[in-house]
């Protein structure tokens, strides 16, 4: 149970790889990475330096005229935050809550959006413990 969702989830461990062994759960939280997202609010865009790692707070943001959208098994997922990864250079950290309906499936598609632009297609594995009948 999140401030996002009232039904219980996950006894994942933070940071954990989702595998076939550990698959992603209907509601869950899970942590994407990618490049290319553009710039961030003004109060962390002068710490983004060509070559250098980021150095400004975890708590930055992509701007808002380039919103980050998600699907994931053709449903949306919520973006809870994207943004730089301290301490990386040029790598931008998700955080997607994934959507309660997803049905079972080891080769779920996922995908991020922004504007026009759309990612190339990933795979997760989700696993419905309760699926619907």
């Amino acid at each position: 149970m999140t401030a996002f969702n009232s039904t219980l989830c996950c006894a994942n461990v933070a940071g954990a790889p989702v595998t076939l062994d550990n698959p992603a759960l209907p509601g869950e939280t899970i942590s994407i990475y990618g490049t290319g997202l553009g710039i961030l609010t003004a109060g962390d865009q002068q710490l983004m330096l060509n070559g250098q790692p980021f150095a400004g707070s975890s708590y930055n943001n992509v701007t808002f005229d380039g919103f980050v959208a998600s699907l994931v098994g053709g449903l949306t997922a919520n973006v809870l935050f994207s943004g730089l990864k301290p301490g990386y250079v040029g790598l931008y950290e998700l955080d997607l809550e994934l959507n309660t309906s997803l049905p079972t499936d080891p080769q779920t598609t996922l995908t991020i959006s922004q504007l026009y632009q759309v990612s190339n297609i990933v795979t997760i594995p989700v696993a419905n413990p309760a699926p619907k009948n």
